[in-house]
């Protein structure tokens, strides 16, 4: 290089076990989107089957959730060593599978009240 050339680079560095793990607890709450999407699709068909107004907002915040949290997870467990991690991240995935529980329940509560009357 000669002087005139700025010998500041940045290069980014992934440490190896970091992107496993992230890859890894990707995939797991990928299937909590996915099945999220799913209920989606069987709740608002059991919606309009009885002609019922679904709460758009619940099922929305249901498929956000995962991604939130697997970025939150990501996020704050970067700097930390890789055990911490990896319980960042179940905990990330505890509280998406408690929260889209309520979620779903609050979806089918909602059916069930529309349906009695």
């Amino acid at each position: 290089m000669s002087e005139k050339t700025p010998a500041l680079r940045r290069t980014v560095s992934v440490h190896v076990p970091t992107l496993v793990i992230a890859i890894v607890a990707g995939l797991v709450y990928a299937w909590f989107v996915w099945d999220a999407i799913a209920d989606l699709l069987i709740t608002f068909a059991e919606f309009e089957a009885f002609d019922v107004a679904a709460p758009w907002v619940s099922a929305i915040a249901k498929i956000v959730l995962p991604i939130v949290a697997w970025l939150l997870a990501y996020l704050v467990g970067r700097p930390r060593p890789s055990l911490e991690k990896i319980v960042l991240f179940v905990m990330g995935l505890a509280a998406t599978a408690a929260i889209g529980f309520g979620i779903q329940s609050v979806i089918r509560a909602a059916l069930i009240t529309a349906l009695r009357g």
